[in-house]
């Protein structure tokens, strides 16, 4: 009976492009389908830019520095 180790060993013998699709075809089987459908984008959250000056003002501020 063949097991997990059998089988890589096996594969370790093909030409790359073929352990390339072998995993495709693992990915493919093995990938939970109620999860892959259903993936959500997140939303970007929108970032304040902040300058140096904001920085080193927050830096004295939280180190109690004047």
């Amino acid at each position: 009976m063949a097991n997990a180790s059998t089988v890589y060993e096996i594969s370790q013998l093909l030409p790359k492009e073929e352990r390339m699709r072998l995993f495709n075809m693992l990915k493919d089987e093995l990938r939970p389908e109620e999860v892959s459908p259903k993936i959500k984008k997140m939303k970007k959250r929108k970032t304040i830019d902040y300058t140096e000056e904001d920085a080193l003002a927050y830096l004295f501020n939280a180190l109690k520095i004047e």
